[in-house]
């Protein structure tokens, strides 16, 4: 296992990093980062951010804030109190576990945050280190708080990630790409690829512009629409920061690219949460409904990610010969 020093490099210039007390140097003394309270501050600094600033506001000063059950609020604004919807939430992660199961040295948890939900731990059982990469000073701190050793923090960004290429034995990114502006999508994904190991699999969570399934399962889900009571009021949403518009592209898009990576799709969800909010009502029928669904991934994974709105697109890099 390389010494996590080994693998870091300079967002910039792309050369190695040594560390010197609570400071990156890299390579001919050109750029200095520090370290504060064990997270390395490894971002570029080219102000060309690639993540709109009120994206990470969102999450610094409100969504990664906790209630009084420790609930983030960035997941209150999405499900409400429905328990279905969270259960439902938590299965779909689940799901995507076993794409881990071989572990390794490094798993790179790319759009950390503060690993909002618990059943996102399980990704890192089988491996030494999970890396978590953020641009969420707020996320990072609370991850560490979760991880302690286990864990190396950085302040980092998708599209110059500060990680050697062919470091890292696995990827997970979750619910970030999409959210950059769109002539940057390309590049993150890029990005991912690199850093993987030969042999190592990369699982990032999309979301397609447009979901056919969606739209024909309104009719279906409607006979499930009932008391709303659980949802935030108009009134509540007014007070809540937003973070930014996301731009997600169109499986089209995504498939005209000459990627240097093959990949395959499974299924993260198969809606979304303004869906489930319209129709899914926290009772035996939501769970019934969503169960269904539920069903539908498990059987027909490919299918599900292609005309879904959340694909999990995942990639793997073949071992040299």
């Amino acid at each position: 296992m390389l010494c996590v020093d080994e693998i870091f490099r300079c967002p910039v210039t792309g050369r190695p990093l040594q560390r010197r007390g609570d400071v990156y140097v890299s390579e001919g003394e050109t750029r200095r980062y520090r370290v504060v309270d064990g997270i390395a501050e490894l971002l570029p600094d080219d102000n060309d951010p690639t993540t709109p600033s009120e994206t990470i506001n969102f999450y610094d000063a409100f969504g990664w804030e906790q209630d009084g059950d420790g609930t983030f609020k960035e997941t209150i604004v999405h499900n409400g109190s429905n328990h279905a919807q969270l259960e439902h939430t938590s299965h779909c992660i689940t799901r995507l576990a076993k794409y881990f199961d071989k572990g390794g040295d490094y798993i790179v948890d790319v759009g950390s945050g503060p690993i909002a939900h618990p059943e996102l731990l399980s990704y890192g059982r089988n491996f030494e280190k999970r890396i978590c990469i953020d641009l969420s000073i707020t996320g990072l701190r609370k991850a560490k708080q979760k991880l302690g050793d286990r864990g190396i923090y950085i302040r980092g960004d998708v599209t110059k990630l500060p990680l050697m290429n062919g470091s890292v034995d696995a990827v997970t990114c979750n619910h970030l790409i999409y959210q950059l502006p769109a002539q940057l999508q390309m590049r993150a994904f890029l990005e991912l690829w690199r850093i993987l190991k030969p042999g190592g699999v990369a699982v990032i969570v999309y979301r397609w512009q447009y979901s056919g399934i969606e739209s024909r399962l309104e009719k279906l889900a409607s006979r499930f629409a009932r008391n709303k009571q659980t949802l935030l009021s108009e009134n509540q949403r007014e007070q809540i920061p937003t973070p930014g518009t996301d731009e997600p592209q169109s499986r089209k898009w995504f498939e005209e690219q000459h990627w240097p990576f093959e990949y395959s799709y499974d299924c993260y969800r198969l809606v979304d949460n303004e869906f489930m909010g319209r129709y899914v009502s926290d009772d035996w029928r939501g769970r019934l409904f969503l169960n269904t669904l539920l069903s539908m991934q498990y059987f027909l994974p490919s299918q599900c990610g292609r005309y879904g709105v959340f694909p999990a697109i995942i990639v793997r890099k073949p071992v040299l010969n």
